[in-house]
């Protein structure tokens, strides 16, 4: 009886742990092909930076189409996407980058589903740990 008890509190305890989930499906991280993932409309909704593009960036809307085209502070821009350990004027990528026309570089931290952390490549490319500009976009669209 005692080993029956035994079983059964184990087996209630490990039905327990199996039916909990450490996060949230909708968390995970987006592994996926970036140049598919970002199509749609993101908005920054967090961005930091001690070079004063707080104001600026806040706010902003970003459209991704699929034809490399888009939208960006209500200007026509172009698109393309470069992968992780690919080179951008010198500079071998440590993260996914959004090249935008050419001359903006956004390196892609972390993303899922419908977010993504971004740092511009300029800042991160200083000598000078303090400088930074980076943020947040949700996908809105």
């Amino acid at each position: 009886m005692k080993n029956f008890r035994l079983l059964a509190t184990f087996l209630v305890v490990a039905l327990c742990v199996m039916g909990t989930s450490c996060s949230n499906d909708d968390d995970k991280k987006d592994n996926g092909d970036l140049s598919k993932s970002i199509v749609g409309t993101w908005k920054v909704t967090a961005w930091e930076s001690n070079e004063g593009a707080e104001g600026e960036m806040l706010g902003a809307q970003f459209t991704f189409k699929e034809n490399g085209s888009g939208v960006c502070f209500n200007e026509p821009m172009k698109w393309h996407v470069l992968k992780k350990g690919a080179t951008y004027d010198g500079v071998t990528l440590k993260y996914d980058a959004i090249v935008i026309d050419d001359d903006w570089v956004l390196l892609v931290k972390e993303r899922t589903s419908d977010t993504m952390s971004l740092s511009i490549l300029e800042f991160e490319m200083q000598n000078d740990a303090k400088v930074y500009s980076r943020g947040t976009l949700k996908k809105i669209k």
